[in-house]
């Protein structure tokens, strides 16, 4: 709710760090595969699209205006993701596709927001070898008891080789933290698990920009972690962290009294 006001589709997507991780696989999608990859290449079709080949991972940021950023990161875009800033005021946009037989289609591109979902469908062709495409991918957000708790429905559609399968796959929240940097300056973070009461192994160590952001807990199954801040003067802020449970705030105060970790004894955490 913001506002008071059931949030829209968008808005539930990019909420918090707007990463979604794959949680499984309707029994539909299977058969999706089978449809749009043919009998010969289904089983290469499926292991490059498996969760255990490469799980899958989605993330929504606010473009600005009628545009999300959509970004995927799986088997077949490799670590680095593919990006597409997409315009979901229901105008054309034209995305070049590349085909298996290297040829590049021209495609149109139409995103809507219809009722309490994100409607994307795709058309092009035919190309000099006559090969079509027309596909629907419809997004939609079921909420959950908890945040973490709500999930993303994303359905896959061929309308020219699918006859009509709709696979479907769901997707969880990734854990995050909400951090506001309200120092004067970019911080540093050593964040550790629960199980490492001395604080030995750091998990992740990143900068902390200025201002209001959003810190990818270090696993999907984080259930809450310890976290040290760092000043370039050498004063530091320990605290515990837990996802999705409300705005850490880093000020001046804070460093000035640096902190405690009920299980830490170590002069690492002082």
């Amino acid at each position: 709710m913001a506002n008071g006001m059931p949030e829209g589709i968008v808005e539930q997507l990019t909420r918090h760090n707007g990463h979604w991780l794959w949680v499984r696989d309707d029994a539909s999608w299977d058969e999706h595969v089978r449809k749009v990859w043919g009998p010969q290449h289904f089983e290469l079709g499926r292991s490059l699209l498996s969760a255990k080949t490469c799980r899958p991972h989605h993330w929504f940021t606010n473009g600005g205006g009628h545009q999300v950023n959509h970004r995927i990161v799986n088997a077949l875009t490799g670590p680095n993701g593919n990006s597409v800033l997409k315009d979901y005021s229901g105008e054309p946009s034209a995305r070049p596709f590349k085909l298996p037989n290297g040829e590049v289609m021209k495609t149109t591109e139409r995103v809507t927001v219809e009722n309490d979902t994100l409607k994307q469908e795709t058309t092009g062709g035919p190309t000099p070898t006559g090969q079509r495409k027309h596909d629907l991918m419809i997004m939609k957000v079921s909420s959950g008891q908890t945040d973490q708790d709500e999930e993303f429905e994303m359905s896959m559609e061929d309308r020219i080789l699918g006859d009509g399968t709709v696979g479907r796959r769901y997707f969880r929240r990734h854990p995050c933290y909400h951090i506001n940097n309200d120092t004067d300056e970019k911080v540093q973070l050593w964040i550790y698990g629960s199980s490492d009461p001395l604080c030995w192994f750091a998990k992740q160590t990143l900068e902390v920009d200025y201002g209001m952001q959003y810190i990818d807990a270090s696993s999907f199954e984080t259930e809450e972690e310890q976290a040290c801040f760092e000043r370039h003067d050498g004063k530091r802020y320990w605290t515990i962290l837990r996802p999705f449970s409300g705005c850490v705030t880093l000020d001046k105060e804070k460093f000035e009294t640096g902190g405690k970790l009920a299980l830490c004894s170590s002069k690492r955490c002082s």
